[in-house]
């Protein structure tokens, strides 16, 4: 499965805020917020990574990079993830 937006997102919005639980051990369903901390989130565990993002994330904080429409998937770089 993946993450898609139903909306029009601008570039630098937030599209939305991590808020699952924190765990330690990283797997397919958690994402990295931290340097050494990773959380489970009902939105987060669906976005696919991709070397061509359309979000970034800043802590908790999904930051769009592109305008995106109705449709277009959202997905994330781990490596330029920001603590």
């Amino acid at each position: 499965m993946a993450l898609y937006t139903r909306r029009n997102i601008f570039k630098h919005s937030t599209v939305f805020n991590l808020i699952g639980r924190g765990v330690y051990v990283e797997n397919g369903s958690t994402v990295q917020v931290g340097p050494t901390e990773h959380i489970v989130d009902d939105l987060g565990s669906f976005m696919h990574t991709s070397s061509c993002p359309t979000c970034r994330i800043y802590g908790r904080e999904v930051v769009a990079m592109v305008d995106m429409f109705p449709g277009d998937e959202l997905t994330y770089n781990p490596k330029q993830t920001k603590y």
